[in-house]
């Protein structure tokens, strides 16, 4: 609503303002006054709380409280803070589990939900993706003591309230086909960072086009499922009588992002913009660690099996006499890659950074991706646990590891007293290459060298 009529310069304009109680000796104090106190304070917060953003604060970390259990899948919450759209702050002070809960006749837009418990409870909610919100509560709890009623109890005395935490569940809409497809979890998150309407001009393409309502897959299920007070945990996908696939946090978890005074016109380099690039790194790099804990071959592991969509920059880990890791030869392939070249550790953080403003790759592309070996990384000569834990020498050909060098690119055998790359870090070929050579900055063997074609 707009005033008809001008308003002075000085004038106090207070139409909207918060009420706060007037104390002073003699006044008389009723129930309805001290419920407009705390109204008021209530208020206050969530002023405070909007100006923080929406988010994730810390904590509210979930995972399965059992493993694989099929029959009745029941998940872990952490302790965590967080706060809604609605500036609410939304605090869980102890791990609970929670129980997947049979809605079969669902009334409201969210189709199933999540119960808290301290059991696990029986039933499921069906073949699909969902995410995992939490959003406030409320609870009563004890008795005042009253005055002026006799003896008769009353309906309104409760003690306290108490503000608590409620979880709920939505459904993800998915295509039939697309339950057994092995990049499942990567396409489920892809949809959450990218923009609800793929034909909408983004503001680094057109920066007048573009809208400034313009949303994100999230924004989105946020706008339509979960409202201002519910914020998004995880992204989990379940099959019944086989449990739970994964939980992928990242998917939906955000930091907490506060509006942006740009209210016109859309900007790349909004707060939000840069926590979806965060969770799209930090998305893939959890993924990658479930897979490499899952399977069994890592070295024939390829990231266009599992990756239709990979972030502007990754750090991937490598196999060496020390532990686990991937073939870069194999994880790359089908890829147009460049190097590996050697970078100064000192350059990566920058790197990592500069990506944040990149769009993700789409590896069908065929777009350029660049790869990189920190020198110092590559130095390391790596010690395997049989010799830290002072244990009986295993067999010569435990000790070998058949991994690509960096140069000539070939795979040969490594060997203790050997250096060893432990990751790569891959980069969108938008960014601009960092491994020209340059005067008293190289290194014997690992020298950096012009652009490479």
């Amino acid at each position: 609503m707009v005033d008809q009529v001008a308003r002075a310069l000085g004038e106090p304009i207070a139409d909207d303002g918060i009420r706060w109680l007037h104390a002073f000796n003699g006044r008389a104090l009723s129930a309805e006054d001290l419920r407009t106190d705390q109204a008021a304070i209530d208020r206050a917060r969530r002023q405070l709380g909007r100006a923080v953003g929406a988010g994730v604060h810390s904590g509210f970390l979930v995972a399965e409280a059992v493993p694989r259990e099929n029959a009745r899948p029941v998940l872990a919450v952490e302790p965590g803070l967080a706060f809604n759209l609605d500036g609410h702050a939304i605090e869980l002070g102890r791990r609970v589990t929670v129980g997947l809960v049979r809605v079969d006749a669902p009334t409201d837009e969210t189709g199933a939900t999540f119960a808290r418990c301290d059991v696990v409870l029986a039933g499921t909610a069906g073949l699909g993706a969902y995410v995992l919100a939490v959003g406030p509560a409320e609870l009563g709890t004890g008795r005042a003591p009253v005055a002026g009623l006799g003896n008769d109890p009353a309906a309104c005395n409760t003690g306290y309230r108490v503000e608590g935490v409620r979880f709920q569940l939505v459904p993800l809409d998915i295509e039939p086909e697309d339950v057994d497809d092995p990049r499942l979890r990567n396409r489920l998150a892809a949809r959450m960072f990218a923009p609800a309407d793929q034909r909408a001009d983004t503001p680094a393409t057109d920066p007048f086009a573009a809208r400034e309502d313009q949303l994100t897959g999230l924004d989105e299920l946020q706008e339509r499922c979960l409202g201002t007070t519910d914020v998004p945990l995880a992204l989990l996908f379940w099959r019944p009588g086989e449990g739970v696939d994964f939980i992928d946090l990242w998917a939906v978890r955000r930091r907490l992002v506060p509006a942006s005074p740009a209210t016109r016109e859309p900007t790349p380099m909004a707060a939000a913009a840069h926590a979806v690039a965060e969770a799209r790194y930090l998305q893939f790099e959890a993924e990658l660690r479930d897979w490499l804990g899952e399977t069994t071959a890592p070295a024939t592991f390829a990231a266009i099996d599992r990756f239709g969509i990979l972030p502007p920059v990754g750090v991937v880990p490598l196999a060496t006499l020390e532990g686990r890791g991937f073939d870069p030869v194999a994880f790359f392939r089908g890829l147009q890659v460049r190097g590996p070249a050697f970078v100064e550790s000192a350059l990566v953080p920058g790197l990592l950074k500069a990506a944040l403003d990149h769009p993700a790759i789409d590896t069908a592309s065929g777009r350029v991706i660049w790869t990189y070996l920190i020198h110092q990384n590559a130095r390391q000569v790596r010690v395997p646990p049989w010799r830290r834990a002072g244990m009986a020498r295993p067999d010569l050909q435990d000790l070998l590891i058949r991994q690509p060098r960096p140069f000539p690119g070939v795979a040969s055998p490594i060997g203790i007293g050997e250096p060893q790359p432990s990751c790569v870090v891959f980069a969108t070929g938008d960014l601009r290459y960092l491994a020209d050579g340059r005067f008293d900055l190289g290194h014997w063997d690992h020298a950096s060298y012009a652009e490479i074609g």
